[in-house]
């Protein structure tokens, strides 16, 4: 048979500094994994709230939509637009660009005749950016489906940047 003559496997020293050799690899792995989820902040699209104020019944529906919270403001060129019915089903596309108030009136006028739908932008500030204030009006000359619709924001890049939901 084998005899053992030592019962120690590891002196007391080694094993404290494997202890915690192996803590601090531990530590690097698991914040490595956690900072992967992280991503680089601010790298991606911004994100935007929508408030709906008022749906005016006229010869056409038109719904007023407030931005009530954007994380970084967003200039026009990089903004596009999509109407959507109840089924999620595309049903107008643009790019969003900054009117005044009185230009938006010129603008639904003019698109009416041409589209069944259409969204405008108007700029409070004046800064060519999408941020918080501005108004969004989508107008619809038929009457707006019974399961409802959608106007999702998107940029350039495709990432939705939020939405507003009609019934």
């Amino acid at each position: 048979m084998w005899k053992i003559k030592n019962k120690e496997a590891v002196s007391p020293v080694i094993g404290v500094i494997l202890m915690v050799a192996i803590t601090v690899v531990l530590a690097a792995v698991l914040y490595v994994w956690v900072s992967g989820f992280m991503g680089a902040g601010g790298g991606g699209a911004p994100t935007a709230a929508f408030s709906n104020m008022a749906t005016t019944n006229t010869s056409s529906f038109v719904n007023k939509t407030v931005v009530t919270k954007i994380s970084s403001s967003i200039d026009d060129a990089s903004c596009r637009w999509q109407l959507k019915d109840g089924n999620a089903i595309t049903q107008a596309s643009g790019t969003l660009t900054a009117k005044t108030t009185s230009e938006a009136a010129t603008a639904f006028a003019t698109t009416a005749a041409a589209s069944s739908l259409s969204c405008c932008w108007v700029d409070n500030d004046g800064d060519s950016r999408l941020s918080t204030g501005d108004i969004l009006y989508v107008q619809s000359t038929t009457t707006q489906p019974a399961i409802g619709w959608s106007l999702v924001i998107f940029d350039t890049s495709g990432n939705q940047i939020g939405y507003a939901n009609y019934v």
